[in-house]
C-alpha cells in the first residue's frame, strides 16, 4: 500500500526487519483498529522515513510518509 513502494526498502537491523503490525480491539464496543509501522529506506538517496497506516479493521486506512 506505500505509494511508489518500489523506491523504498524496509531497513533490518541484526537480520530482522523493521516493521511491526498491532491490532486493537475491544469486544465490549465491537471496535477493531490496526496500525503498520515500518521503517523505510529510499534505494536512490539512502533517506530513511517511517511509514505509518492505520484504520479500522476491514478498510484501507489512512497512510503517512
Amino acid at each position: 500500500m506505500c505509494p511508489d513502494r518500489a523506491d523504498y526498502k524496509i531497513i533490518e537491523h541484526e537480520e530482522r526487519e523493521l516493521s511491526v503490525y498491532l491490532i486493537w480491539s475491544d469486544l465490549k464496543d465491537n471496535k477493531k483498529k490496526f496500525y503498520i509501522i515500518q521503517a523505510l529506506t529510499d534505494v536512490i538517496t539512502g533517506t530513511s522515513l517511517i511509514w505509518t497506516r492505520f484504520g479500522r479493521v476491514g478498510v484501507t486506512g489512512v497512510m503517512n510518509k
